[in-house]
């Protein structure tokens, strides 16, 4: 049979009619949608008083105490944003739309000339990148690369399958170790970046490790597993267990996990839609009842305590040393926190900043021994990026610091996985 269709009238093609009233609608809305700007990456700086915001178009920089913009860039997008400290170096891993930067692309970028310092192209797609003031990092598929951070030299190449994201760079150049996961399930891998050296592994969990962090000084570190249940904090490098912490008895998937400057304390986000504080002076106590659990009897606290201990003990569920698990010294509770996010607390322990991936600023004022949290205030990127660009006066401008340039530095080694660029 033949299919009849019926061509419209010509003069509906300029006329109102139903068909050509939708035809035009359509085309009407496609010139006045923007293109979309999506969040991609955001992550703090080394010392908790700044963030970047990697964009689909644009990446951003915005000051911590009261989300002031302090650099924008609008030309180009990035999936991997990270800031040494408060200097003017940042480095970025474009978006696949990019022409200028890409995700196979490590590119060294100075935020008050928006210079390129230096490049670095490699066969496979960046997984993440760490810097402290002696070295740089940079996950691949199931490699992690190593490099002098001053001149951006190939030091070394380390075999880690499975990694991905899930790795952390001490802050501290002294003790200069960087953690990561592998193939085994539930162990930490400690390297000395300063020596370049292996150290002993940790057992941490049963379970794969989803995240881990490590403190400012760079001799603790705090994981959690894909159950997200407990917390536990070690040692760097011997890996001593320090501390167990009882998230809550339901399994959740964790968002964030970050010490605070003076490691005392340590923040926890999860889908839970709950942010979890942690004392690690010892304050808190495992009667701290959890906003996750209903609430129980306290007769029937220590009947279900054994019961729970029992269980896990004969399970393998539990760790030597996590009897008596403490709980969080405070929580804060709202629905928009179930959104995947970043938590840190300033570095007067008196603030909580957290970060939502639809692109929300929230401040908590803090007063963490009487158990307080206060909500501040809120904002907005869209709402930040169009505000003036603030002073970074208070921003160290050192760049030889962390980075040499103008200089004749010594090539970089080939190390086989990256293509090196002479801009450096």
């Amino acid at each position: 049979f033949f299919l009849m269709i019926r061509r419209p009238p010509r003069s509906t093609l300029d006329r109102s009619s139903a068909a050509s009233d939708v035809y035009k609608r359509q085309i009407l809305l496609q010139r006045m949608e923007p293109e979309s700007n999506e969040i991609l990456c955001y992550s703090f700086n080394q010392e908790l008083n700044c963030v970047a915001i990697g964009m689909k178009r644009s990446f951003h920089l915005f000051r911590c105490e009261d989300f002031a913009l302090l650099y924008s860039y609008a030309k180009e997008g990035a999936s991997i944003v990270e800031m040494a400290y408060t200097t003017n170096i940042i480095s970025i891993v474009g978006t696949p739309e990019g022409t200028n930067f890409s995700p196979q692309k490590l590119t060294i970028w100075t935020t008050d000339t928006d210079v390129i310092l230096c490049e670095r192209s490699f066969l496979f797609k960046i997984e993440a990148v760490k810097v402290n003031k002696s070295r740089m990092v940079v996950c691949l598929k199931d490699k992690i690369h190593i490099y002098n951070t001053k001149n951006i030299k190939f030091l070394q190449e380390i075999s880690a399958k499975l990694c991905l994201t899930r790795m952390a760079l001490s802050p501290n150049s002294e003790n200069c170790y960087l953690v990561y996961c592998g193939e085994a399930e539930g162990t930490v891998y400690v390297y000395d970046a300063q020596s370049l050296t292996h150290q002993d592994p940790i057992e941490a969990h049963d379970g794969a490790i989803v995240k881990l962090c490590i403190n400012s000084a760079g001799n603790r570190i705090a994981t959690t597993s894909i159950k997200g249940t407990v917390i536990r904090v070690f040692s760097l490098p011997k890996g001593e267990k320090l501390f167990s912490f009882r998230r809550g008895l339901s399994e959740t998937q964790i968002f964030s996990l970050t010490f605070s400057m003076n490691s005392n304390f340590l923040s926890l986000s999860s889908i839970s839609g709950t942010i979890h504080i942690f004392d690690l002076g010892g304050t808190s106590t495992s009667e701290d009842v959890d906003e996750d659990e209903k609430e129980i009897a306290p007769q029937e606290t220590s009947i279900i305590g054994s019961i729970a201990s029992t269980f896990t003990s004969l399970f393998g569920l539990s760790k030597p040393g996590d009897v008596g698990l403490k709980r969080a010294c405070m929580t804060i509770k709202a629905p928009q926190f179930n959104t995947p996010n970043i938590c840190a607390i300033s570095q007067d322990n008196s603030f909580l900043f957290i970060f939502l991936r639809t692109g929300v600023w929230l401040t908590y004022k803090l007063d963490i021994p009487k158990k307080l949290a206060e909500f501040d205030k809120t904002t907005t990127v869209d709402k930040g990026i169009s505000e003036p660009i603030e002073d970074q006066e208070g921003q160290n401008s050192d760049q030889e610091h962390y980075i040499e340039t103008g200089k004749d530095n010594e090539t970089p080694q080939y190390d086989g996985e990256t293509q090196l660029n002479s801009s450096c």
